[in-house]
C-alpha cells in the first residue's frame, strides 16, 4: 500500500508545482524582458544560460521583485519535495518487489 499511496502524494505535489509554475510565469512576465529570455534559453537541453552583462528589468518595483523571489523559493522547494517523494517511492517499490518475490517464492 505504501507504494500506491506514494503515487497519490507525487500527483498532489506535481499539481502544486504546476500552480506555482503558472504563478511564477505571470510574475516573471512583469519583470523580465521576453526578448532576453529567448536569447538565453538553450533549445538543446531546455537550460537557461545567464546572459552577459546585467540586462535591464522591466520593473524594479520591490513588492513585485519580492513576489518573484518568493515564487522561485516555492518552486525550488516543490522540486526538492518531488525529488524526495520519487526517491521514497523507489524504495517502496523495491520493498514491494521483495515482498512479492518472498510471498510467491520467486527467484
Amino acid at each position: 500500500m505504501e507504494y500506491y499511496n506514494r503515487i497519490v502524494f507525487i500527483n498532489y505535489l506535481q499539481q502544486v508545482e504546476l500552480l506555482e509554475s503558472e504563478d511564477y510565469r505571470k510574475i516573471a512576465n512583469d519583470v523580465f524582458n521576453p526578448l532576453i529570455f529567448i536569447s538565453i534559453a538553450s533549445h538543446a537541453d531546455n537550460s537557461i544560460v545567464r546572459p552577459a552583462g546585467n540586462p535591464e528589468l522591466l520593473t524594479y518595483d520591490q513588492p513585485t521583485l519580492r513576489r518573484l523571489s518568493g515564487m522561485v523559493s516555492y518552486h525550488r522547494s516543490s522540486k526538492f519535495a518531488i525529488s524526495g517523494a520519487h526517491r521514497d517511492m523507489n524504495m517502496a517499490a523495491i520493498k514491494l518487489i521483495e515482498l512479492i518475490k518472498n510471498e510467491y517464492h520467486l527467484e
